[in-house]
């Protein structure tokens, strides 16, 4: 979408969210991984994105984090 407040994405079962989110941070990304959103440690291959609005670098970012997620798979 052009604009928006969260995506709440499904990533393949191989992908631990978790560790995504740490790559992601070593990359100075951040991401919210999905087993914070539940107190029974479900949706740990989801992840949420927050962009209030969409740029080229938000672009860029959601990039390196489809290519670290692929290197899960």
């Amino acid at each position: 979408p052009s604009g928006g407040f969260v995506l709440w994405v499904e990533m393949p079962r191989q992908v631990d969210s978790i560790r995504l989110y740490e790559l992601a941070l070593k990359a100075g990304i951040t991401i919210a991984p999905g087993r914070i959103f539940s107190a029974e440690g479900k949706y740990g291959n989801f992840i949420r994105l927050n962009a209030a609005y969409w740029s080229k670098r938000i672009e860029d970012a959601v990039a390196v984090i489809g290519g670290l997620a692929k290197g899960m798979v």
